[in-house]
């Protein structure tokens, strides 16, 4: 895969356009402006995906507004590479790591690294796509009832997977407590789509704090 294609991939002038009339168009963050000098102001988030990808032999199989994940051929992990700016992110990676065993989290294999100027990594697990969207919707739900004040023992009972899981419980209070304000430029959860997988009949959270603004 060429350096041009990669770029396309990670953002086009459409995607730019899109980004901009969306309800976080007023983002201060460089990633995402027509101006060409102030997009590559440091090296530039897509010039150095494409560099990092090209010299280790990846494909990329993913990405999102700050985020892109990669995958070398014979390779035990997923690659995920990330502005240094995403503070919501690095949050997150350490919350997982401080509660290793819970399986509603992702695993990640050693520690955050540098890839290049502004750009870190990130070694994880290799999961699945959910098959629909029922284990997003329901995890929605359990947030919705749990930041209510409803109790485990009746928030699960509709999910009989979940019925008073202490591990669940600490993975929704993590999720509330995303838009407690630690962050100013954070926004709140995106349960849904690519952060939502599964590994075997599991659902795994693996990146679901939404920033922009970063300042």
């Amino acid at each position: 895969m060429r350096a041009s294609e990669i770029y396309e991939l990670i953002s086009t002038p459409a995607a730019v356009k899109k980004f901009k009339s969306s309800e976080f168009g007023d983002t201060k963050d460089p990633f995402y402006t027509t101006d060409k000098d102030q997009w590559n102001r440091g090296g530039g988030w897509k010039d150095q995906v494409s560099a990092f990808v090209e010299q280790n032999n990846l494909k990329v199989i993913g990405n999102g507004t700050f985020g892109v994940v990669v995958e070398k051929p014979g390779y035990p992990f997923l690659i995920k590479l990330f502005s240094d700016a995403d503070k919501a992110y690095l949050d997150w990676i350490a919350f997982c790591n401080a509660n290793k065993s819970n399986k509603f989290l992702p695993k990640f294999k050693g520690k955050v690294g540098r890839a290049a100027k502004r750009l870190l990594y990130v070694r994880l697990e290799k999961l699945t796509h959910a098959p629909n969207d029922e284990p997003a919707d329901a995890l929605n739900q359990m947030i919705g009832e749990y930041d209510a004040g409803m109790p485990m023992s009746r928030i699960s009972q509709w999910f009989p997977d979940y019925h008073n899981d202490d591990e669940l419980e600490l993975v929704l209070k993590k999720l509330i407590s995303i838009s407690d304000g630690k962050f100013k430029s954070r926004i709140g959860v995106d349960i849904s789509g690519d952060n939502v997988m599964m590994r075997g009949s599991t659902v795994v959270i693996t990146d679901p704090a939404y920033m922009t603004d970063y300042r």
